[in-house]
């Protein structure tokens, strides 16, 4: 039978567990409620500031209508709950679990995410602003209609995760693992700092890159298919077997890259730097190098007609068979 606790009556303070409680309407500061159990029960209307819940364990909790502020959620543990319209500002979650959750209409601001391992989370219609999220977890969770806003994203591991229709304003993404996540279509033009993250088998289709900064930058067997990759800066980076299929490369710097077996079919690569990249076995089927660089370049094997005119080709390296046609890309444009 669940009971009911009203503005009057603190049932933080007075329990070691809760269980099967209805808390409605509480205003309240500076609870101690650490390594604690609370299951099976919903908080909503509550307002909840300077409190301390460290290590306590939250299990199958519906949230609703709530602020949290200056709250210390280090090594808690969530599990099967469910935030609905719920704000913490200046908050810890260091070091905390959050499994099999939603988050709808919510948002995190200011707050500490370090070492946080997140898991099957749904965020709906919320945002996360002021963020410090390091070496963590947000893995096989699904990011809907979603704001990133000034948040520091560093070692966190996304893999299997979808993002739709996200937007990604003044975010720091370092060393970051999105292994096989869903991207398609999102826009990260606005990112502040882009260094040394891997998307190897992700869905980056139609995607906004650019004017991305940032090397050392791995798209292993990605898919950017009608990705925009213009005007980036970007040393280093690893497209080994991506498919870049009719995508725009225009005015861009890939200096040092691997495009080992990518597909560059039908992709404009306009005014670009491709100085000492590894290009074999590729496919540039009517692939348009015009006017780039393609110094110290090596093309062995590569399949398809491309477009060099006017390019930048001392020191390609190339198998005989394929020297005849590289003259050609130059004399037929």
């Amino acid at each position: 039978m669940t009971q009911e606790h009203n503005k009057q009556d603190n049932i933080f303070s007075d329990n070691e567990s809760i269980k099967n409680q209805k808390i409605d309407s509480l205003v309240l500061n500076d609870i101690d409620f650490v390594a604690k159990v609370i299951s099976k029960s919903t908080i909503s209307g509550c307002r909840i500031s300077d409190s301390d819940f460290q290590m306590t364990s939250f299990k199958q909790i519906g949230f609703e209508n709530c602020i949290f502020e200056k709250c210390d959620f280090s090594k808690v543990s969530f599990l099967d709950c469910e935030f609905n319209n719920v704000d913490f500002i200046e908050c810890s979650f260091v070091s905390a679990s959050l499994k099999s959750s939603s988050f709808m209409k919510s948002k995190i601001q200011n707050s500490d995410l370090s070492r946080l391992n997140a898991n099957d989370i749904e965020f709906t219609q919320s945002s996360m602003s002021d963020i410090k999220f390091t070496n963590g977890n947000l893995k096989s969770s699904k990011i809907d209609d979603f704001s990133f806003n000034d948040c520091k994203f560093d070692s966190v591991v996304f893999s299997n995760s979808s993002f739709k229709d996200c937007s990604w304003n003044r975010v720091s993404l370092i060393s970051n693992n999105f292994y096989m996540c869903k991207l398609m279509a999102n826009d990260f033009c606005r990112i502040s700092k882009f260094e040394k993250n891997s998307f190897v088998r992700a869905d980056l289709t139609k995607a906004n890159l650019s004017d991305i900064k940032g090397n050392y930058l791995n798209f292993y067997h990605a898919n950017l298919t009608q990705t925009n990759l213009s005007g980036i800066k970007s040393h280093y980076c690893q497209f080994s077997n991506a498919q870049i299929v009719n995508a725009n490369l225009e005015t861009s710097d890939f200096s040092f890259g691997n495009f080992n077996e990518s597909d560059l079919s039908s992709s404009s690569c306009k005014d670009s730097i491709f100085h000492c990249s590894n290009m074999n076995y590729s496919k540039v089927e009517e692939t348009d190098f015009s006017n780039s660089d393609l110094s110290y370049c090596a093309f062995h094997d590569t399949k398809g007609k491309a477009n060099m005119a006017s390019a930048k080709t001392n020191n390609i390296k190339y198998t005989d068979e394929l020297k005849k046609q590289a003259e050609e890309w130059q004399i037929n444009g």
